[in-house]
This record gives C-alpha cells, structure tokens and sequence, in this order.
C-alpha cells in the first residue's frame, strides 16, 4: 500500500532509520558527540568563597593566671567546643584571641554570679547553726560540697549533728568558693583591661572554598598566586594542608586537593617560599594596615586556571 496510510508510516520508519544510521557513521557526528559527552562528564571548578585570615598577637595570660584558665576549663564553667581549632590550640598556651577573651570574661563573670549565690546560702546556713541550740530543729539551705555529697533541709538528720563540726563544714565549703571566686574575678579583671582590637603580626593565610559542579573529581594543584598592592606573592598549601590526610573519602596527598562531583572543599594557602622584590615585606605592612585592600588569588586546576577576588578585614 504505497500510496496509503500504512505505506507512509513504513516509508517514514525506514527514512528514519536511515537517517539515524547515516549520523552514527558519520565521522563527524561520533566526534561531536563523543566531545560533547566528555564536555558533560568534565569537573566544572568554581571558587564560591575567598577568606584572607590574618594572624594576631592575641593576649598572653600571665603565668600565674593560666593554672586558674585550665581549672575552670576542667570544671567545665569555661568550654571551648565553641572555639576555632587555632584558638582552642592557643588557649593551651594561654593566649587568646579578643574574641576568646571576651568569651572567657563572660562565663567567668557568670561564674562569679553563682557563687555569690552559694556563698550567701552559707552564710544564712552558718548564722542560723550558730543560733541553734540542741534539741531544736536546725532548718538550713541545701548545699553541694566539693566531694560531691549533698546536705540538704532534712531537720531529722543534722538535728543531732555536732554543732561545731556543721559549722566547720560551712566554714571550710565558703573559703573554698571565696577562693575560687577571687580566682575568677583576677581573671575577667585582667581579660576585661585588654584592648578589644589584637595587634596584627603581618602574616595572613588564604581560604578558598571551592565548589564542583561537573561530573567528575577535579584536583587543584597545590601552587596559586596572590597579587594585591604589595605586588606579586606565590603560595602553597599550609602545613595542615601539604601534609597526607584525608576528608571524607578524598586523599590529599602532597598538596594536591582532590575534589569529588557535586561537592566543595575549602583549601588553605600560605606564603610560599619565592616571592617577587619587596612584595612579602610590603603585604606585611597591608595586612597590618586594616584598609581592607583588594587581592587576586589564581589558582592552578586540573581544568586550569581560577581567578578569584577577595578583601583584607578590615
């Protein structure tokens, strides 16, 4: 039935057929598709965050302070999960950041609203035991003793205590927390002097997030470039970063940051060894500056070159 229905559907199949076959032998059309299937599959890198870190001096506790900083840490009255990692590590050796500072004032100022609690609840306890007599009830407040035991208002337990004893362990309890009060006072005191803002020391690093969109791993090789007023500044990956350690399921071998499709990595740069003239003394001088300056960071990638902007903190 050439001329009818069914012969138009059967010669419209085989024109198609033909059609689709002709394309497949085509060189061409298997290059463009073949590079177009590559295209698709290829890691699309982009940087999504550029961060300039700029190192501080921060504030050196006393030596005589740094025992009181890591008592209250061990009691838990100051916890530092809130803390950046360089922080917390700092805080070992007794320097701070403002903002730890800060931090640390506040808990050791609420601290001392605490015990300024318990200390007049042994102080109503302490007069109340001197006026008693034996034989009448003895009403004093709960208080918790260091050794973790509980004395709470229970008349028909202490009724029969030793009076003298009762009041030396009040007495003994309210020295302990007046010391240790005394201890967190000298250390919001002296947090609380220090300037707000920390001296700059001129070093600084650079973190890049960077956000894979493609199909494929992508790997950014562990050399960048950092330009700015002070000039040209070649970087390489920090200690932290060169070292081989891994996040997640990807290996970071020798600098090279592997990261997989769909997903995002921050890499962290530093000042490498070769600089151009005066530009590592001159980005000292930026970095303490504060003028917040503009900087070009370049970063090398499998799929090549990213250039990403960014700002000093002010």
């Amino acid at each position: 039935m050439p001329n009818g229905e069914g012969g138009v559907f059967v010669l419209s199949k085989k024109a198609f057929i033909s059609t689709v076959v002709a394309i497949a032998l085509n060189p061409i059309g298997v290059a463009v598709g073949y590079g177009v299937g590559k295209w698709l599959q290829a890691p699309k890198l982009t940087v999504q965050t550029l961060n300039v870190d700029v190192a501080t001096a921060g504030i050196q506790l006393p030596k005589d302070m740094l025992p009181i900083l890591q008592g209250l840490q061990a009691t838990g009255v100051i916890t530092t999960w809130r803390f950046k990692p360089d922080e917390q590590e700092r805080l070992k050796k007794g320097n701070l950041t403002s903002a730890a500072a800060r931090s640390i004032a506040s808990d050791a100022e609420a601290y001392m609203a605490s015990l300024a609690m318990w200390t007049q609840i042994l102080q109503d306890n302490i007069t109340a035991t001197q006026q008693w007599s034996r034989g009448q009830d003895l009403i004093v407040k709960p208080i918790v003793l260091a050794n973790g035991a509980s004395m709470a208002e229970a008349p028909q337990t202490i009724v029969n205590r030793n009076k003298n004893e009762l009041l030396g362990i009040y007495r003994s309890e309210l020295r302990d927390i007046q010391g240790s009060s005394d201890d967190a006072g000298r250390l919001m005191n002296y947090l609380q002097a220090q300037p707000a803002n920390e001296t700059r020391t001129g070093e600084a690093t650079i973190v890049a997030g960077i956000l894979n969109s493609g199909d494929s791993e992508g790997v950014v090789y562990p050399k960048a470039l950092l330009r700015s007023a002070a000039g040209e500044i070649d970087l390489a990956p920090s200690a932290a970063v060169s070292q081989s350690v891994a996040v997640g399921n990807v290996a970071n071998a020798g600098g090279y940051v592997v990261v997989p499709p769909r997903s995002f990595r921050e890499i962290t740069f530093a000042m490498g060894n070769s600089t151009r003239g005066n530009a590592a003394e001159n980005w000292k001088k930026l970095v303490q500056s504060g003028r917040g300056d503009d900087v070009t960071v370049i970063l090398q990638t499998s799929g090549g070159s990213l250039l990403a902007k960014g700002k000093l903190p002010l």
